[in-house]
């Protein structure tokens, strides 16, 4: 049980799709780590995996409805000179506009089987 980290965001423009990283999700829509946010009111196409029992592809329509802009003050990790983040990632939250019942449910499953995970930790 698992939802893969990434997913892939096609604009509705002729742009090519990029990957970006999963932050969190739920069965309204998900935050994804990037450094090039779209404007609020973009409308994408949405494709991740997730993972139960079998994997399933996931594919979604979408509308960019929070941006958060990279912070001027990043700090980099001495360790592999790559940025972090102390608080604030920055990214876009995307609120889906037509998910079937069956992925919302899927999507739930997987979130309350990782806090249950989480949670025995």
């Amino acid at each position: 049980m698992t939802i893969m980290d990434l997913v892939e965001v096609q604009t509705s423009g002729k742009q090519p799709a990029i990957s970006a990283h999963i932050e969190n999700i739920s069965r309204s829509g998900m935050f994804i780590h990037t450094d090039n946010p779209l404007p609020i009111g973009s409308k994408v196409k949405l494709k991740f995996v997730i993972g139960i029992e079998k994997f399933s592809t996931i594919s979604a329509q979408g509308e960019v409805v929070r941006v958060v802009r990279p912070d001027k003050n990043m700090k980099t990790s001495p360790e592999t000179s790559s940025p972090f983040f102390e608080s604030i990632v920055p990214g876009m939250g995307i609120r889906f506009l037509d998910l079937d019942f069956k992925s919302e449910e899927m999507i739930e499953r997987s979130i309350l089987l990782t806090q249950k995970r989480h949670s025995k930790n």
